[in-house]
């Protein structure tokens, strides 16, 4: 009869999301110009400000006498004949991996990539950074130069106090590259607090310009092997109400780019900007689009594509970018002849590895044995605790705990809210997401679901943050515009990997007991920033055979179950070798265990065809986002403590529990 039910509710929900989409075409469809957005929790925008992006407009065009396209005339890419793309076509012959030296070195040479810029240029080269990591050449060495607060005008004239420039040496040197090495920059800036009247077109455009013009040139003094700077301008920014850098000025700094440009294909023009003074300047990839409004080729910025200040990048912007940038990297015709592996194809997947011959975790038994380690989510063969044992009741305990609560974190069993977060990796941001779609109808009303899990933030980078593109406000702000404070927040749902773990170097125990580790800090974190989190549900990785990138490759994704048991089992005696205890950290729990060994049939029938996961052999596709999505509805439907609090308004009927 559930199933039964089940299949009826998801027939209902299909027809309630079509008749959804239907409205919102309609809405969408009679909004135009400046209308106004507001979003819960954040500032109030512009879902449109009636511009058209420079890349769809075309030489007949027009805005305040500028014609359309990126490179003018309507042009946004140049042909093959036009002197300037023969200029690029040389400077990419000359981006080779080079020794420390500079000297070319085809077998430990790298290609230092660097991004130039400010805090938004900084997160969205960060989510680059890790997201292409399985799609470039491993001699490509990223270095994130761009740091918060530093505008264009604060590189081109800087103060020697607070020099960029010499961050972004030390940026360099960090990640193992010599200025010898570095050979390709992304450029991307913004002036803050342009005044309307004051700086209106021109005036503000011309500025960025001229400073984007000093910039330049001082990479070609301090990295003389820099062949490109690929420019980018930014984002829409619309939604922002405040005075840092709002439209139409985002709009118009893409003429900053193309006025530079024009100025060294010409000679020099206003800038002076030649090529023996800079390296070769190309549009990257062209950002912004006018708010919700499609551009061209689908481009929209969405409200929660923006931060709560309507101007940073939220995770998803971040995303948004870091997929337009991989693209643009991966697929231009002068870039791929160093940004790709040297076969000059993306490491994919191969859908004939459909068994990696490694037995379930939840189907060993306490006889069978992996590398020392015997079977079952719990150990000793065992996938479920009984009610006997001590950490189970630990378990009931915290779970009577989780009740509706209102913003200072009283029970409140009218208007309480229950927050059921989750935090990982782009898989796991993905897979909470669709579980958000298909439970809408079969949890309580009182369980408000937050997807906290974010592109590139691997377990390392939440235990160990990055003050500039921090997972963990990222995470609150995440909370906020759901409409929950801290203190209603009482369940996490927490998968987690590393990226790029290597074969021999972190071959088992290494790998998984990093993992394990960082998994740590991260529930204690947890513990500290949201007080009343009772349990956290673990998972861990899907399914990765079939993958042929570097990313996240068997055995180590089947092998961080054991992070997950090792930690469950410190808890449990008291802290093991991580220190966690019931003090310090809410009560661990395995969730839905989600690996299964490709198309072999696990115990319950779990299998990952090649058509579960993307290109990439690591990131699940719609079915595959829909079967993690279906494990952890059924785990929190089914569980006989999860289902306590996440079905409707179940734990009213238990003993002892008054509303």
């Amino acid at each position: 009869m559930y199933l039964m039910n089940r299949l009826i509710y998801r027939l209902s929900q299909k027809m309630r999301l079509v008749r959804k989409m239907a409205i919102i075409l309609v809405a969408i469809s009679t909004l135009s110009g400046f209308a106004i957005h507001a979003a819960a929790g954040k500032a109030q925008g512009l879902i449109s400000t009636g511009l058209t992006p420079l890349n769809d407009m075309s030489a007949a065009d027009d805005y305040m006498g500028e014609v359309g396209g990126l490179y003018g005339n309507g042009v946004n890419s140049l042909p093959v004949s036009d002197p300037h793309w023969i200029m690029a076509e040389q400077a990419a012959l000359q981006v080779q991996p080079r020794d420390s030296m500079g000297e070319v070195d085809d077998f430990s040479g790298k290609i230092g990539f660097i991004s130039v810029g400010m805090s938004n240029t900084r997160s969205e080269f960060g989510t680059f950074m890790s997201s292409a990591q399985a799609v470039k050449s491993n001699a490509v060495v990223f270095a994130n130069g761009a740091q918060p607060g530093m505008t264009a005008s604060r590189w081109a004239d800087a103060d020697l106090n607070d020099d960029p420039w010499a961050s972004l040496s030390e940026a360099i040197g960090d990640a193992g590259l010599t200025a010898e090495q570095v050979q390709v920059v992304w450029l991307k800036q913004a002036n803050a607090a342009p005044q309307p009247g004051e700086d209106d077109f021109p005036v503000y455009a011309e500025e960025l310009r001229d400073d984007l013009a000093a910039i330049s040139k001082k990479i070609k003094e301090q990295y003389p092997r820099v062949q490109f700077i690929y420019l980018s301008s930014r984002i829409y920014a619309g939604y922002g109400t405040g005075p840092l850098n709002p439209e139409p000025f985002a709009y118009e700094s893409a003429f900053s780019v193309r006025w530079l440009i024009e100025d060294q294909r010409i000679g020099g023009g206003v800038t002076g900007v030649n090529y023996q003074n800079a390296p070769v300047l190309l549009w990257g990839p062209h950002l912004w689009a006018d708010g919700t409004s499609l551009r061209s080729d689908g481009l929209v910025w969405m409200r929660d594509d923006l931060s709560g200040d309507g101007v940073h990048p939220s995770s998803s912007g971040n995303q948004k970018v870091a997929d337009l940038l991989i693209e643009f990297f991966t697929t231009d015709q002068l870039t791929g002849k160093w940004f790709l592996p040297d076969d000059g194809h993306i490491p994919g997947k191969d859908c004939s590895i459909t068994s990696v011959g490694l037995t379930p975790l939840s189907d060993m038994t306490a006889s069978d044995e992996y590398f020392g380690e015997d079977g079952g989510l719990y150990g000793s063969g065992m996938n479920s605790l009984p009610t006997t044992h001590p950490h189970w009741e630990k378990a009931y305990q915290a779970t009577l705990q989780i009740r509706p609560r209102n913003a200072s974190g009283n029970i409140d069993a009218i208007n309480g809210k229950i927050g059921l977060i989750s935090i990982g990796m782009s898989n796991a941001r993905s897979e909470f997401g669709t579980f958000t779609d298909i439970a809408d109808g079969e949890k309580s009303d009182d369980v408000v679901l937050v997807n906290g899990a974010q592109p590139g933030m691997v377990a390392s980078e939440w235990a160990d943050p990055d003050p500039n593109n921090n997972p963990w406000d990222t995470l609150s702000d995440a909370v906020g515009n759901a409409g929950l404070e801290a203190e209603q927040v009482q369940v996490l749902w927490l998968k987690q990997t590393n990226a790029g773990p290597q074969v021999g170097e972190d071959d088992f125990p290494v790998y998984a007991q990093e993992l394990r580790d960082d998994t740590s800090v991260i529930v204690k974190r947890v513990k500290e920033l949201y007080p009343n989190v009772q349990l956290v549900y673990l998972s861990s990785r899907i399914y990765a055979g079939y993958s042929l990138g570097p990313l996240s490759p068997e055995p180590f994704a089947y092998e961080g179950a054991f992070s997950a048991r090792w930690l469950i089992q410190d808890q449990i005696n008291g802290g093991g070798a991580t220190g966690t205890t019931y003090q310090n950290s809410p009560v661990l729990m395995w969730g839905p265990y989600l690996w299964a060994d490709g198309t072999t049939p696990r115990n319950d029938g779990l299998v990952w065809n090649c058509e579960d996961l993307t290109d990439d052999g690591v990131h699940p596709a719609d079915s595959g986002r829909l079967k993690v999505a279906e494990m952890l509805l059924d785990f929190f439907s089914q569980d006989p403590l999860a289902n306590i609090w996440f079905l409707p308004r179940f734990y009213q009927y238990l003993p002892g529990i008054q509303n």
